[in-house]
């Protein structure tokens, strides 16, 4: 098993305790558990770029939250099976699916 991904970010490793857990575990569990940690560069981050700007690629959000929503947008974060990204904008209104 794979475990790559800050996902909650909870506690005080910045999104890395699932990584760090993974080790501590792996000798007592069946399977063999790693950790992946990746790093950007500025070639890849302008490849992903240009293939956003042609649209050969696209985000997939599920929904979106205004910032004074945040707490709702949590919640719906950790409660969800999320199939895309959910996204807390800086503007004003209600929350909303975003559309497809």
């Amino acid at each position: 098993m794979v475990c790559i991904g800050a996902a909650a970010q909870r506690g005080g490793a910045g999104g890395l305790d699932r990584t760090l857990r993974a080790g501590l575990l792996s000798p007592f569990t069946r399977q063999r558990l790693r950790g992946m940690v990746q790093s950007e560069n500025s070639a890849d981050v302008a490849a992903v770029c240009a293939l956003l700007a042609d649209g050969a690629i696209r985000a997939v959000i599920q929904r979106t939250f205004p910032l004074a929503a945040t707490a709702e947008a949590l919640r719906y974060y950790l409660a969800e099976s999320i199939g895309g990204s959910v996204v807390i904008t800086m503007g004003g209104g209600r929350a909303a699916d975003h559309p497809r």
